[in-house]
């Protein structure tokens, strides 16, 4: 009776010790887009590698752009927002304190993950045969809006005469279909889904001639939650070093995993193209969106690299 009593004391000391160090993990939620860029996150999830670095890590999946992002980190709904360099800094722009902390994916010439599409039968054969005509794009004034810009501009068309028209990507392969938009800016998976459909077809690629490793997306946080949280950030950013590391050893769990976040049918996950991901984001990446969006009038001053990213 004795050595019963003395292993339920000990059973009892021990579950003292581990309640709390299970505790000690931060809560943490990310919201994000159903967008092949986020793997790494979807890995330091599944593989522990937040919990590894003190954090309980919540992945929830938005249903507006990633113009809403920083709304919701203001507003706390979400401590880290999937979003882009140009809503980050059009948010700081107009007061609101936001700041990135890691990248996710990047843009590579050749690596043909986003397109300009149009319907199969659409008798648009070059950009300028676009004028006039209803374009869509993932959300007005984001980084698709000002890179159309720039792109339909250097193509020889006015933009000014494109009618950008804000839509889901979710929605766009209906609204492609059903003709309600002559052309849109679509991203995979949902672009292999029309392809494979053949309910549309590319027009252009006109991702092609932004920089190498240029971030797609990156992750965002409050100026608050940067001051009061470092060490939060600190785990986050080894938690998606490790992710990386361990895609690199593992390419073949890839597709099951996105399967798992992102509403796609596994069919359409297989015709995905490979992603090249990043971490880090620096102040070449914030100067070039400035530079272009300054061009734009979308910026009444330059950004400065050191108020947009966490050191």
């Amino acid at each position: 009776m004795k050595a019963a009593v003395r292993c339920l004391g000990a059973a009892a000391i021990a579950v003292a010790i581990a309640a709390p160090r299970a505790s000690a993990l931060e809560k943490v939620t990310f919201g994000y887009f159903p967008v092949a860029d986020f793997l790494m996150t979807f890995i330091a999830k599944d593989q522990g590698f937040f919990a590894k670095h003190g954090i309980d890590a919540t992945l929830q999946l938005m249903t507006n752009n990633a113009t809403s992002i920083p709304s919701a980190l203001i507003g706390d709904s979400i401590q880290v927002g999937g979003t882009t360099l140009p809503v980050v800094l059009q948010a700081d722009d107009s007061g609101l304190d936001i700041k990135t902390i890691a990248g996710s994916g990047s843009y590579q010439p050749g690596l043909h993950a986003s397109a300009l599409i149009v319907p199969a039968d659409s008798p648009a054969k070059v950009p300028k045969d676009l004028e006039g005509k209803n374009v869509g794009v993932t959300g007005l004034n984001n980084m698709v809006h000002i890179i159309m810009v720039k792109w339909f501009a250097e193509q020889g068309a006015d933009p000014a005469k494109i009618h950008f028209v804000e839509a889901q990507i979710q929605q766009i392969p209906d609204l492609i279909k059903s003709k309600e938009l002559d052309a849109a800016v679509e991203f995979d998976p949902f672009l292999a889904r029309i392809l494979g459909a053949g309910t549309g077809r590319v027009l252009a690629y006109y991702t092609d001639f932004i920089p190498a490793g240029t971030a797609t997306m990156v992750w965002a946080v409050s100026g608050n939650y940067a001051d009061t949280h470092p060490d939060t950030i600190k785990g986050i950013r080894a938690a998606l070093a490790d992710a990386l590391a361990y895609h690199e050893a593992h390419p073949d769990q890839d597709e099951a995993t996105l399967e798992k976040y992102l509403p796609i049918p596994p069919a359409v996950l297989k015709s995905l193209q490979p992603s090249h991901y990043i971490n880090t984001v620096d102040a070449a990446q914030v100067e070039y969106w400035s530079a272009m969006m300054r061009k734009q009038n979308r910026l009444t001053r330059p950004a400065n690299p050191k108020e947009v990213l966490v050191p």
